[in-house]
Parts: structure tokens; sequence; C-alpha cells
């Protein structure tokens, strides 16, 4: 299947100078600076280590890479936020969109699950932190859309204009799967999974040229995942959810254990069928676009 530039790459490729390699370097420098960003405030005791302790605090700073991130695309690539697939046009329309794609693939896969009996699932028996609830979803908002505009956005549309759309979704991707190499209890399969995650946020977003609607499927698949379900995210646990899910011991192969559903073969289930459901979306309407040029 032949892929051609879209409109945000495009625009990359016309207003961006310089090689593949930097966004690279770029994109891990930002993370970096982001953290090391906050360690004068540790020292200062403006930020408490308490403030780390269930996780929200993290959430919000991940607002410090998306504010890096577009002052370089601005000041030094001289990219516009176009570029970055960042649009007013639909916003609302769009980030329901990815709200309810990303409702239908968790709900997927936790059904598989369930109905694998790999998991037990019970309301939270301990008082719920509903307060801490409220704050991660808005904290899970920006988490999601920092990853998209990072690995999305920035990152696969400059390997893109140079190297071509199929180059750029497949070495964003498994870039992408990399980051998460460090996260706890972190296997083959889940590194599989989340690339293959990285893979389908990038069709879509190159097919829709929206950054709001993968930010919004990134955002609700671990924001259910976490404060919801009560499952790890990546390997990462949560401090107080709605439902308390157990992945039972002996269909860890399923549930994906320690590490949260993202990895196990349910998940790979859900986005093995997720990602030919978008590449027929994908050549269809390419077959049409042919169609109606041809006449």
């Amino acid at each position: 299947m032949k892929l051609s530039l879209n409109e945000s790459m495009e625009l990359t490729k016309t207003q961006r100078k310089g090689n593949i390699i930097l966004p690279f370097f770029i994109l891990i420098l930002t993370l970096l600076v982001g953290q090391l960003i906050l360690i004068p405030f540790l020292f200062a005791g403006i930020i408490k280590i308490s403030m780390l302790e269930n996780g929200l605090f993290n959430l919000y700073a991940n607002s410090i890479p998306i504010i890096l991130i577009i002052i370089y695309c601005k000041f030094v690539e001289k990219r516009t936020l176009p570029s970055l697939g960042i649009t007013k046009k639909r916003f609302p329309i769009n980030y329901l969109i990815g709200v309810l794609i990303g409702l239908a693939m968790i709900s997927s896969t936790f059904l598989i699950n369930f109905l694998l009996g790999s998991i037990s699932v019970s309301i939270n028996p301990n008082s719920i932190n509903w307060t801490f609830i409220i704050l991660s979803l808005f904290g899970y908002i920006i988490q999601g859309f920092n990853e998209e505009i990072l690995c999305r956005g920035f990152l696969m549309n400059a390997i893109a204009s140079k190297k071509g759309p199929l180059v750029g979704i497949l070495l964003n991707s498994f870039f992408f799967g990399a980051l998460h190499l460090l996260n706890p209890n972190v296997t083959f399969l889940s590194f599989i999974n989340i690339s293959l995650v990285g893979i389908i946020f990038s069709l879509i977003f190159y097919k829709t040229n929206n950054l709001w609607i993968v930010g919004a499927m990134h955002s609700i698949w671990n924001f259910l995942l976490g404060p919801v379900l009560g499952i790890e995210v990546s390997g990462l646990s949560t401090f107080s959810s709605v439902f308390k899910t157990i992945s039972l011991e002996g269909k860890t192969l399923i549930n994906g254990g320690s590490f949260g559903f993202e990895g196990g073969l349910a998940a790979t289930i859900v986005l093995t069928i997720s990602l030919i459901i978008t590449l027929a979306i994908i050549k269809k309407n390419n077959t049409e676009d042919l169609n109606t040029e041809a006449y």
C-alpha cells in the first residue's frame, strides 16, 4: 500500500530543515530536561516527595515537554502547530471520536480477559479517592497528549518528511515501544504490544491528520486502565481506582501480569484486529481517491 505525505507532513517538509537523526536526540533531550527542571524545586522544598507518591504530580509534569517541544519547533525548526497535527478545526468532535475509539479498544481487551477467566473484578474494597480519580483524568489528558505530540506530531512527521510516511510510522512506533523498556516488569510481548499501539496511533494520525484524536485515544486508554479498572498502566500501579482488577496467576500470558493488560495476549488480539481494520479503512479510502482522480 503506497502512502503519500499528508497535509501535516507536507508542512513539515516545507518548514523543517535537517536530517532524521536530530529529532530522536531532541525528543530524548526534551524528556530529560523536563525531569531536570523539577530538581531545583525538589531541593528548594517547593515540590515535596509526598507529592510524587500518588503519581499525580508526574502526570501534570508532562506539560513541560509539551511546552518545550512547541517552543523548539516554533523558534528552531520554524514549524507551525498544523505541522504537528494541532488544529482547532472540529476539536470537540475529533476529541470525542478519539475517546470512543480508545474506549472500544480497552473495553474489548477487558472483555476478552474477563471471558477467558484471567482476571477477577470487584468494586474497590478500600475507600475510593474520588479527588484523585478526577484529578488523574486531567493528568492523563496531559500525559497522553505529551506522548503523542512527541512521537507522532514531532518525530513521525520529521522522519516522514525526509524518508516517507511508512518509514516515519514504523520508526517512531518502535521508538515509542523502546521508551517503555525501562518501565517495571516489562517483557518482550509488552514491547511488541506497545509498538503495535504506536503503529495504530500513527496510522490513525496519518489518516486523520489530527493529533487530538490519537491524544484522546492514548489518554482514555491509560485512564480507564489505571484509575477506573485498577490495572497497572505499562507496569505502573495506580494510587486509587473505582474497581479492583486482579490478574490471576497462571494466566499472565493472557492478562499481562504485573505489567498490565498491555503485556498480555488479550491486548495483542485487540490490537491486531484494530490494525487490520485501520489498514482496511486507509486502503479503501486510497482506492476511492484514485477512482475519483481517474474521473
